[in-house]
């Protein structure tokens, strides 16, 4: 394990803002229109944190053309009305990395124009020192690709970031990039998260904190110091 970290790279979906009730409304609207529901599990394994083609391969192969052009349309609509809110706690979190110099990266399975707007409505713009969207890269997560991008973009070494995602497909994809995942879910996902590689699954940021003392800075989780920066 490493015994110091240089950076800090978050989702955003289900990890900087919540949108999960609105992006599970969406598919599950699309899934009633072609005659089924989708679950629990499949909403976790291929909507939650996956880019739209993996979404599209796994969960509704069988839209035609027009339909996947529907989809898309109704996707960005979405999208552009909708009022995005902050986990809870993770303000802080930005902030004290913030105030203490950390790099701070965002991975997300959404488009430029989404972060964009999302970092405009809520004045999150001077937190992130690099961004990398779906657009930006060849194979989304669970491939690592995203992530390895991120820490080049950053200039840090993959093994010196710290993750914080919501999804198996990140968790998967950050741990396969030899980052430090940590889950931001329910206590239900806390089995599966471990399983694919999350070292530590919490609710949200308010057990999750910056420390800078005379000693050392660090992240604690439920006031445990357990990241060295």
């Amino acid at each position: 394990m490493n015994n110091k970290y240089q950076a800090v790279i978050f989702d955003m979906d289900g990890v900087v803002i919540d949108t999960k009730p609105g992006i599970e409304a969406f598919w599950q609207r699309w899934a009633n229109h072609k005659g089924f529901t989708i679950s629990e599990k499949i909403m976790d394994e291929y909507i939650h944190g996956c880019p739209v083609w993996l979404t599209i391969e796994k969960v509704f192969p069988m839209l035609i053309d027009s339909e996947l052009e529907s989809l898309m349309h109704e996707i960005h609509e979405t999208e552009a009305n909708l009022s995005y809110h902050l986990i809870n706690g993770i303000h802080d979190v930005l902030v004290k990395l913030s105030d203490n110099n950390i790099p701070v990266g965002l991975v997300t399975s959404g488009y430029l124009k989404k972060v964009s707007k999302v970092f405009e409505e809520l004045v999150l713009t001077s937190f992130f020192h690099q961004v990398v969207t779906a657009d930006m890269v060849k194979q989304g997560k669970p491939h690592p690709e995203p992530f390895l991008l991120a820490a080049e973009k950053l200039g840090v070494k993959p093994a010196d970031c710290v993750v914080f995602e919501d999804s198996i497909s990140g968790i998967t994809g950050a741990a396969k990039a030899g980052m430090y995942p940590i889950g931001i879910n329910k206590q239900s996902m806390q089995p599966v998260l471990k399983s694919v590689g999350a070292r530590y699954v919490v609710p949200d940021f308010t057990v999750i904190d910056f420390v800078n003392s005379n000693a050392s800075r660090h992240i604690s989780i439920h006031k445990s110091n357990v990241l060295a920066f």
